[in-house]
């Protein structure tokens, strides 16, 4: 997520994100809400002149795309500030913590587990 680029969700429906570690591929539908707000920045960032359909999305202060570990210690800070207590905070973190409440709002069934995998 952290290499995704302008162009590759500019006039798109969906998008296809290849997992690094065991290469399954996954369909992100992108939906209407999604397209109305990009589109909303790409007109702001347009009108500035600062538009490059190239850029990632997520990118530091000098235009480069954010690290993992730079993400992690943003999250660090965040729970700090908040003063949410997380025993090892990294986006790994938040993402298990999604998986397990989707499945436990559905009693903990088999059906939801598919639906995450």
């Amino acid at each position: 997520m952290l290499s995704l680029r302008w162009k590759d969700l500019l006039g798109k429906d969906d998008l296809i994100i290849v997992e690094r570690k065991i290469k399954k591929k996954r369909c992100l539908i992108i939906n209407q809400n999604l397209r109305d707000a990009l589109a909303h920045f790409k007109a702001e960032l347009g009108e500035q002149g600062k538009f490059n359909p190239h850029e990632y999305q997520f990118r530091n202060r000098r235009g480069e795309k954010f690290t993992i570990q730079h993400l992690n210690a943003i999250l660090r800070d965040t729970f700090t500030q908040y003063r949410i207590r997380v025993q090892n905070s990294s986006s790994h973190t938040l993402r298990k913590t999604f998986g397990n409440r989707v499945w436990e709002m559905d009693r903990k069934s088999e059906r939801r587990l598919v639906y995450l995998s």
